[in-house]
């Protein structure tokens, strides 16, 4: 090899090593603030059960997290009036079509095949807090799922129209 070509090949082989460090040391953890709040409309005090803190959902706060390999959510509220910090990961949606009834004929029901609607399914555990299970299901602007601790399980759902 020539003493061009060498340097050459020597330049783009630390270029090469200095990228991948690069890369690898990227943050691969979207940090972001919890979309599921302490709702403060009367309508959603109302509609709670007795010891349910009503939440919404802010939905324009979920665009960032569709992608993400990890999430760290802050400030989501619990029950006792505390905010904790989730670290989740997305789980694949097992269900990626459905069977909606439309009527039936001579034959019986008929049945039409439509995908089912986006869904953005998170899992993982409330940071710092051994033991804790945490499962989040966003779409459609509403939310449901469980964050279970040693002091209870506590199931999240926003209303019908995300809070």
């Amino acid at each position: 090899m020539t003493s061009d070509r060498w340097v050459k090949h020597k330049l783009v082989v630390a270029w090469a090593l200095t990228f991948a460090a690069t890369v690898s040391a990227a943050p691969l953890t979207t940090e972001a603030v919890s979309p599921l709040k302490r709702s403060t409309k009367a309508a959603d005090i109302a509609m709670a059960p007795a010891g349910a803190i009503p939440i919404e959902l802010d939905f324009s706060d979920v665009a960032t997290l569709w992608n993400a390999k990890s999430v760290r959510l802050t400030g989501m509220p619990m029950p006792d009036g505390d905010d904790v910090t989730l670290r989740l990961r997305p789980v694949e949606n097992p269900v990626n079509a459905i069977w909606h009834y439309t009527g039936e004929d001579a034959d019986g029901p008929i049945l039409e095949h439509v995908a089912a609607a986006p869904v953005l399914l998170l899992a993982g555990s409330v940071e710092d807090v051994p033991g804790s299970t945490v499962f989040l299901g966003i779409a459609d602007g509403q939310a449901q799922g469980w964050i279970e601790t040693a002091e209870g399980l506590h199931l999240l759902a926003t209303p019908p129209d995300g809070g």
